[in-house]
């Protein structure tokens, strides 16, 4: 195994025949940064390892159940640690924004959250609904 490191990235390389690299796409080391921060190769495909929130197969580590889905989401405060673990810049309402849009992602989305989709006409309307302003202070 090689390591590689850009900024605060470190890349391990597996062998070809591993299918369980520690990144989404595996393959060449990260080079760069995309215009959202996610570290890309030299084919510009985003590098995530397994551990980054935004990560499809992210497995949740402190969750909060929303009545309005009726389901559980990641907490902020798990988001943002990582964030800021990584010299990564986000505000609050980033993380919240990436939370639905990894949650979108789930397979096993609630049907509440399939009716909200419909109810809204963009992502901050859900924001607002799923976290009320008041809530967040």
């Amino acid at each position: 195994m090689v390591k590689y490191r850009y900024g605060p990235l470190i890349y391990n390389t597996q062998d070809e025949e591993d299918d369980s690299g520690n990144y989404w796409w595996r393959g060449l080391p990260p080079v760069d940064y995309d215009e959202m921060g996610i570290p890309i190769d030299s084919k510009g495909m985003q590098c995530l390892p397994l551990h980054c929130p935004i990560h499809p197969a992210y497995k949740i580590k402190n969750e909060n159940f929303y009545n309005i889905i009726n389901d559980y989401l990641p907490s902020i405060k798990e988001w943002k640690d990582w964030f800021d673990e990584n010299f990564i810049e986000s505000s609050d309402d980033q993380i919240k924004k990436l939370i639905l849009k990894w949650y979108a992602k789930q397979r096993d989305k609630s049907s509440k959250f399939f009716k909200l989709q419909q109810q809204v006409n963009t992502l901050e309307e859900m924001v607002e609904i799923i976290w009320p302003q008041d809530e967040s202070k």
